[in-house]
């Protein structure tokens, strides 16, 4: 089987992100999972792991999603229904 060459959509990556942080899946078998390289992988999760850390170069949360976000989703919705509640009281 030849490894997929389209671009890839945010379902991927994210999928990606959370077998590789919260499964702890190596690169190729991330791979064989989505019909990717190991290379192809390893390339985007930089760019992705690379992009997070610019996206905030002075480390003070000037307004930007937390480094590896992806990795507190239940933290992060559990807090936005805590302040929805707290607002309609």
């Amino acid at each position: 089987m030849r490894p997929n060459t389209a671009p890839w959509s945010d379902t991927e990556i994210l999928t990606a992100l959370y077998l590789r942080d919260h499964e702890g899946l190596s690169a190729s078998k991330i791979g064989a999972r989505l019909g990717r390289s190991k290379s192809s992988v390893l390339g985007r999760l930089f760019r992705v792991d690379r992009e997070t850390d610019a996206s905030d170069p002075d480390k003070i949360g000037n307004g930007t999603l937390p480094p590896r976000w992806w990795k507190h989703l239940g933290a992060i919705a559990t807090t936005a229904q805590q302040t929805m509640v707290a607002e309609n009281d």
